[in-house]
């Protein structure tokens, strides 16, 4: 049976349309998908209903889409993507606040992921292309909770956890509320509970009638506080106490069979030792193992899900999994910034097959399995104290590495250079080096007249800024919270301009490379007012205004603009409305762009009396809309935007004959 996730500490039939780009045909097999989407909402979905169109995009291979949600408090809801022929294994997953709540890792491209929310919740729902690359729609749907058992049924659960209770946590007593649910086979249900300091907590559960084995596991963000140690129905985590205040996260599994459960968790003043809670930033790790993982393990399927740990220097930790006679594996770790040593050794029954003792923080060991058996993976911190993961992935050998490996963080320089422009080739040889806390470092850069360049740094780990000067003169500055600064400029003349990297808040590696930018347009000599009085792109002759002229000559050269630019800066997952004074009996359209930094944005065109007119949900950070119906009344319509991946400043403008 097909395994699903179904959280319930956060917790459908009619599809509607396939969302595209305006004025833009659907891409090719997007009504496969969206029939295969509708079929997969029949069996996964039942008596559901469509929560908004199903959104649309494309992945490469080991790319990533996060898309940010709002789940409304008392209801549950159903994810389903699927994934073109050529996306050969698509991954969901469901995040809140750093931590991986729910995931589907099947080696497939339909995930699935259920989720219901007694409290409203801010959520990220994560898009990977695991293997393969191609297009793909996500649905999302709003489904009717469980129904609940009879009470009497609940009432015995409820005696039996009592029972359980006097035999496995003597002297405890119940914090909080039994919590009462329904799991089908292979069905998992994540709650989460907040435990206080300095006390003792015994967790337990019990199964209906239906569950011949229920699994019982605890963890506080990546450190694991227990397992089951129980069989058969009844389920028990042995007692553990953290030293602090700690959010923690139950996973009650429904190995064998289906039914009614109850979990409790019951605690006690602490008397002896207590145990340290190190949490671990399992969203950053994620992000960076996918990213390593694409490189590393090219061609082959996750194993199973990551593992999580946290080390102090010099000590290690174990995981095992198992092999098959004929198949390859290859485990590839990635750490947090405290650790800047981390080795793998691997060993199949028993015997070492493979290391990584390098001395760096991206570990990668493999061997290809000639008999089945059981491998178990040593992590080692030899340097440094911090979190760390691993995945194991499996599969054909994936190509030897060559002789002298580029630095890995060459390869996330392309890719960071190709986001900002497609098509962006390296103008030289990417420069690197370590910085220390507030350390800078500068180039200097001699640029042709008439081309358009892309400046991008990275780094692993802290805050890196990068900006680009001409004498005292500031050119292009990124100054935004993250490690991959990029800065797009073009050109006038011949020029040398200086680029300054600066580190914030921790030592690291970086890299800083100049990338030409053939795709991005070379911007006017200067504003022209038009017709109405208006320059297109505004007076402005930054970034986004020069987006804006180059969107205005593809899609809508023959439009004059009727609104200046309107402007504003948001988050990823922020939204913002504007008002825009239209006359009736026109056509309109509404040209939107961001900033490199800005991923994908969604813009909503609403008429005065609330009537949407045309929406732009597609995967792109140059939203074009054209009002489909055309507006029938004057007044003061709404333009609302939706930053769905990215952040930074964007600008749009509205147009009509």
């Amino acid at each position: 049976m097909r395994s699903i996730r179904w959280i319930r500490t956060l917790g459908v039939l009619a599809i509607a349309g396939i969302v595209v780009e305006a004025g833009a045909q659907p891409a090719a097999g997007t009504e496969t998908l969206a029939a295969r989407l509708v079929q997969l909402a029949g069996e996964y979905a039942a008596g559901g209903t469509a929560v908004g169109p199903a959104r649309s995009g494309a992945l490469g291979e080991g790319q990533e889409k996060r898309i940010g949600l709002q789940l409304d408090g008392g209801k549950c809801y159903v994810f389903i993507a699927v994934g073109e022929e050529s996306l050969a294994d698509l991954d969901l997953a469901l995040e809140s606040g750093g931590e991986r709540l729910g995931e589907d890792t099947q080696p497939d491209n339909f995930p699935v992921v259920r989720a219901c929310s007694p409290v409203s919740v801010r959520v990220e729902l994560v898009l990977s292309a695991t293997r393969g690359a191609g297009s793909y729609v996500l649905g999302h749907y709003a489904v009717a909770p469980d129904g609940g058992a009879a009470a009497a049924t609940q009432d015995r659960l409820v005696a039996r956890l009592e029972r359980l209770a006097a035999e496995r946590a003597a002297g405890a007593v119940l914090e909080g509320e039994a919590y009462r649910g329904r799991l089908v086979e292979e069905e998992v249900a994540a709650l989460s509970r907040s435990l206080a300091g300095g006390r003792c907590y015994t967790l337990l559960a019990a199964g209906g009638d239906g569950l011949a084995e229920l699994q019982l596991s605890a963890a506080a963000g990546a450190q694991r506080l227990g397992d089951d140690v129980l069989a058969g129905p009844d389920a028990a985590v042995p007692e553990f106490c953290p030293a602090t205040d700690a959010p923690i996260t139950v996973r009650v599994t429904a190995r064998r069979g289906g039914g009614e459960f109850a979990f409790a968790v019951y605690g006690r003043a602490a008397t002896g030792t207590l145990t340290p809670i190190q949490m671990v930033d399992t969203q950053m790790l994620t992000r960076r193992l996918a990213e390593r993982a694409a490189q590393a393990a090219r061609g082959m399927d996750p194993l199973q899900s990551p593992t999580f740990g946290s080390l102090a220097q010099g000590r290690s930790a174990n995981l095992s999994f198992p092999v098959e006679a004929g198949r390859c594996y290859r485990a590839v770790a990635v750490t947090e910034a405290g650790i800047t040593n981390l080795d793998l050794t691997l060993l199949v029954n028993g015997s070492p097959v493979g290391e990584d003792v390098e001395p760096d923080a991206t570990p990668v060991v493999g061997t290809c399995a000639t008999a089945s058996g059981t491998a178990r993976l040593d992590v080692w911190a030899v340097a440094g104290t911090g979190g760390w993961t691993v995945g194991i992935y499996s599969g054909a050998q994936p190509a030897a590495a060559a002789a002298a490996p580029e630095n890995p963080l060459f390869t996330l320089l392309d890719a960071a250079a190709a986001t900002l422009s497609a098509g962006a080739t390296r103008a030289s040889t990417p420069f690197t080096g370590t910085l220390a806390v507030s350390g800078t470092q500068q180039y200097d850069v001699t640029l042709q007249a008439g081309k358009c360049y892309v400046f991008v740094g990275i780094s692993d780990a802290g805050n890196l800024d990068l900006e680009v000067s001409s004498g005292t003169q500031v050119l292009g500055r990124d100054t935004d919270l993250d490690t991959t600064p990029g800065v797009v400029f073009c050109a006038q003349s011949q020029v040398t301009v200086r680029v300054k990297l600066t580190l914030l808040s921790a030592s690291a590696n970086f890299a800083f490379g100049v990338y030409d930018a053939p795709a991005v347009q070379m911007p006017t000599s200067a504003p022209r007012p038009t017709a109405t009085g208006i320059a297109v792109g505004g007076s402005e002759t930054d970034y986004v205004a020069n987006q804006i002229r180059a969107l205005h000559q593809r899609y809508a050269a023959a439009l004059l603009p009727v609104s200046q630019v309107n402007r504003g800066t948001l988050q990823q997952a922020q939204e913002t409305e504007f008002a825009v004074s239209l006359p009736a009996g026109r056509c309109y359209t509404v040209i939107a762009a961001g900033v490199p930094s800005v991923r994908d944005m969604d813009v909503t065109l609403t008429s005065p009396y609330g009537q949407v007119l045309a929406t732009d949900a597609t995967d792109d950070a140059s939203p074009v809309l054209v009002t489909n119906p055309c507006p029938q009344w004057s007044g003061d319509y709404r333009i609302k935007i939706t930053m769905q991946y990215g952040y930074g400043a964007f600008g749009f403008q509205v147009f009509s004959q």
